[in-house]
């Protein structure tokens, strides 16, 4: 279709080309003054001349015989057309067949061409009329007007040669453009001809190919309504098939707004479920955090008891002392007493020598018979020493026994308490997240973000989960830690202050208890010193090393209560554990 339009284009630019050369070459000069008024004039030709008789007097410019360039004003026409023609004559042997474009031919064998008036008829009017002017004149016989209108006549004369010249050089290059014109015309012509030789020829093979395309493409229409026929017969199959599907799909539809509604409940209990669960885990919350007033109490409680224990400490410390100041003053009686036991036996001892009179040795026996009779005395002044050490040294242990339990069961109270605030703690994120989970799995489903972003949601959801409590157990057992550090380190100064007052006092008791002995001896010695003999001198040297034994014995006591509080105070708090009692 574009070949056969480029063509056509073609066929219409040659045809505008040859009209355009027809009407350059049927026009002369496209200058020439034309005026259609020309109904006056008696002729319908004119050769442009203006005569006096056969005289020339003027011609009018751009007419045949100015045209000439052979004729001029004052010549006179002797014959038109080999004829002799006079002033009667003339205007009929040059008007001749008044056709326009004939030729006459004058004596002086000028050819000129007659033209039509109309192309020079206000010229030729302009100048008829002069002449008229000039006639009456001439009739008037005033020779002065007859003179103006010559000079008119000439003044325009001059005028129009002026114009005529300047017409004849716009005829001439309107001449050369008309022929350039011509032969680009043609040159175009024969481009275009060439061209639609060509375009013929590419329209030709085209046509060919768009034949050949046109049997491929009726070949191709037939396979294609072979094709449409098989997909209307596969669609008809499948219409049927839709429709079955159709009712599948319609008792699907009711099967799924069942289920919808099942899932609807599940989730609607789910939630109930839930938040029941909520309210019981902040149910238990709060009663931890009443727990936890409930252990602020008992710890500030323990505090009051910690403070109250330091005072009776302190009274038990003053009681020490006093105790201490008490055995001072008791033990310088008694060695006062020892001195003057001392002093009393001297006679004993110069009586008990082998050189010893026989007079003094009655007077020996009687005092080894009062030290026998003293020393049961002696030893149940040590019973109820000991008897009343031993009360003493009970109560200091169950006043570090009763220190200790309150401490022990705080520490107790406190890793319990800490322990059931992490699990609720624990429990209590676990429900939340699980709660979470199931909104959030509600949500992705509804919304349809698949399984897979559920998944991840759940994994990452446990792992904080996961990090949450190892973080609370680990910051939970540190505090643990510390607290019971501190609460062992407490327990332990307060015992070994207990233990060495104990430790003080056993000592303090046993070195009264042996100068109160001595004390006892001392007068039965006095009592004896009278009677007895050798043994009896044997048996006073071996009750007083039974003495000197037991006194030994209290003495290493005291020693090794001494060694161990030394090794208790030496010895790291950390290294003993979590253990917490006394040896």
């Amino acid at each position: 279709m574009a070949a056969m339009a480029e063509v056509s284009w073609y066929q219409q630019v040659m045809l505008k080309c040859e009209e355009m050369r027809k009407r350059l070459e049927s026009e002369d000069s496209v200058l020439t003054d034309v005026s259609k008024d020309s109904k006056h004039f008696t002729t319908k030709s004119t050769v442009g001349m203006m005569l006096n008789g056969c005289s020339i007097e003027s011609m009018v410019v751009g007419g045949p015989a100015f045209n000439s360039h052979m004729l001029e004003r004052g010549d006179t026409i002797i014959e038109v057309d080999e004829r002799p023609v006079d002033a009667n004559t003339i205007l009929d042997a040059l008007v001749g067949s008044d056709v326009p474009g004939s030729v006459h031919t004058g004596s002086i064998q000028v050819s000129l061409q007659r033209m039509a008036s109309e192309q020079i008829a206000d010229r030729r009017h302009m100048l008829e009329l002069f002449t008229l002017c000039k006639e009456k004149c001439s009739h008037l016989k005033d020779q002065e007007f007859s003179t103006i209108i010559d000079e008119c006549i000439s003044l325009w004369t001059d005028m129009l040669l002026a114009e005529s010249e300047g017409m004849e050089r716009a005829s001439c290059s309107y001449q050369i453009l008309k022929s350039d014109c011509l032969v680009l015309l043609q040159e175009l012509s024969d481009h275009l001809a060439s061209a639609l030789t060509s375009c013929q020829s590419e329209l030709s093979w085209k046509q060919k190919m768009m034949e050949n395309l046109e049997e491929a493409a009726r070949q191709k229409e037939v396979q294609q309504r072979a094709k449409e026929e098989e997909a209307e017969r596969e669609r008809r199959k499948l219409q049927e098939e839709n429709a079955a599907m159709s009712v599948e799909l319609e008792d699907l539809r009711s099967t799924a707004k069942k289920y919808q509604s099942a899932v609807q409940n599940f989730e609607h209990r789910a939630i109930q479920s839930v938040m029941k669960e909520s309210k019981m885990l902040q149910n238990e919350i709060d009663n931890l955090r009443d727990l936890g007033k409930n252990l602020n109490e008992e710890i500030s409680f323990l505090k009051r008891r910690n403070e109250e224990l330091e005072y009776e400490n302190k009274g038990l410390h003053i009681e020490v002392r006093r105790h201490k100041t008490e055995l001072e003053a008791s033990k310088s009686q008694y060695v006062d007493l020892h001195e003057k036991i001392c002093f009393a036996l001297e006679p004993i001892y110069s009586q008990c020598c082998p050189d010893a009179s026989p007079e003094r040795k009655p007077n020996l026996e009687e005092m080894i018979v009062g030290l026998q009779q003293a020393v049961p005395a002696l030893r149940r002044a040590c019973d109820e020493l000991r008897n009343d050490v031993s009360p003493r040294t009970r109560r200091s242990e169950e006043n570090v026994t009763e220190r200790l339990v309150p401490c022990q069961l705080a520490l107790v109270l406190v890793l319990v308490l800490e322990l059931l605030l992490v699990l609720g703690l624990g429990l209590g994120l676990g429900l939340v997240l699980g709660l979470g989970l199931v909104l959030v799995l509600g949500l992705g489903l509804v919304l349809g973000l698949g399984l897979v972003l559920g998944l991840l949601l759940v994994l990452v959801l446990v792992l904080v989960l996961v990090l949450g409590l190892v973080l609370g157990l680990v910051l939970a057992l540190s505090y643990c830690l510390d607290m019971l550090f501190r609460l062992q380190a407490c327990c332990h100064q307060r015992g070994l202050a207990s233990l060495e007052h104990l430790c003080l006092f056993l000592e303090q008791s046993h070195d009264a208890s042996s100068s109160h002995n001595h004390q006892r001896e001392a007068p039965a010695a006095v009592g004896q010193a009278g009677g007895g003999g050798e043994s009896d001198r044997k048996k006073l040297e071996e009750r007083q090393a039974k003495l000197e034994q037991e006194n030994w014995e209290l003495r290493e006591e005291v020693r090794e209560l001494q060694g161990y509080i030394k090794a208790m105070q030496e010895s790291p708090v950390k290294k003993q554990g979590p253990a917490l009692g006394l040896a």
